[in-house]
């Protein structure tokens, strides 16, 4: 195995169960394809893997092989709000012991009494009614950064690629409400603008071609192959513009266009089918589809707007 830097981030939650910190790590969920996430361990001893578990349940999780580091060759690799490759020739660094680790090693970092552990008491589904929930809902997993004492200023992030002449390297951008920003777990801090500029001249994009290497950071590599990428770079350029206006109290785009829906069909006047059109197109093309319901999507908007041309 070739190596690489370990890459993490800090992160708060205020839910479920309140106000903890812990950190963000990139790794990979076999769930038909292998799909980039992040492995989040908390100061509680949560660890929220596309749910929440206790240290002892995730820890009999891993055994299942739900978390899974190093896709074999010829696996689709997705990532979300990005797209998805095939990859060859994988030259993946880390294991499922060492994931373990890397959560053991958070908790005990940011909680090294271990006071106060969460204890789901074995399970992480009751019963209600009858029917299997989860014991606990989804956590608002948000980055952040900590500046002094217990003060952290609150950020969103996005994927992305991060060019040096031929190689890519699939990295985050991390945006904070004080209008800087990282790209990447080891980045430096620099004004938003700045990266906005990136994208530009290329160094910051949102596809890699097929036959190139693609570097996963904190997690290895592999050769790109049957690449689909669905975000362009100006879109998401809008979209980091918009998380940056959420995060300073703005209603983020798919939500405000929500709201202008709802307004239309409870008074359909032109003053507020104009309003609609415009929140609709203020959101980035990737990020229609979830102006309405999972089987909808954004037809009915579309539809709105049709209709109002002819």
């Amino acid at each position: 195995m070739t190596q690489t830097l370990s890459a993490r981030s800090l992160i708060r939650r205020t839910k479920p169960l309140g106000h903890f910190v812990g950190y963000e790590h990139p790794t990979f969920i076999r769930n038909m394809q292998y799909h980039l996430t992040t492995l989040d361990a908390y100061s509680d001893g949560a660890v929220d893997i596309w749910g929440f578990l206790d240290l002892e349940l995730f820890k009999e999780k891993l055994k299942t092989g739900w978390v899974w580091p190093d896709p074999p060759n010829g696996e689709r690799i997705s990532v979300h709000n990005l797209g998805m490759w095939t990859s060859c020739d994988g030259k993946w660094t880390e294991t499922i012991d060492s994931m373990h680790r890397k959560v053991v090693d958070a908790v005990h970092e940011l909680n090294p009494q271990k006071q106060n552990l969460l204890n789901m008491e074995g399970s992480d589904e009751e019963m209600i009614r009858k029917v299997r929930h989860a014991k606990l809902g989804w956590s608002d997993h948000q980055p952040c950064r900590r500046t002094n004492g217990e003060n952290f200023i609150l950020g969103q992030e996005v994927p992305l690629f991060d060019v040096t002449g031929d190689k890519f390297t699939l990295t985050r951008l991390f945006v904070f409400s004080d209008g800087l920003c990282r790209i990447g777990y080891h980045g430096s801090l620099r004004h938003l603008d700045a990266a906005i500029e990136m994208f530009s001249d290329g160094r910051l994009v949102t596809s890699a071609p097929d036959g190139c290497r693609i570097t996963v950071e904190g997690l290895g590599s592999s050769v790109c192959t049957e690449g689909s990428w669905y975000v362009q770079p100006a879109e998401r350029v809008r979209e980091i513009v918009g998380l940056y206006n959420e995060l300073n109290g703005a209603n983020a785009p798919v939500q405000e266009c929500m709201l202008r829906k709802r307004a239309y069909r409870e008074a359909p006047t032109p003053v507020n089918l104009e309003a609609l059109r415009a929140a609709y197109h203020a959101v980035p093309l990737h990020l229609r589809t979830y102006c309405g319901d999972m089987d909808s999507k954004d037809y009915e908007i579309r539809k709105i707007l049709s209709e109002a041309e002819t």
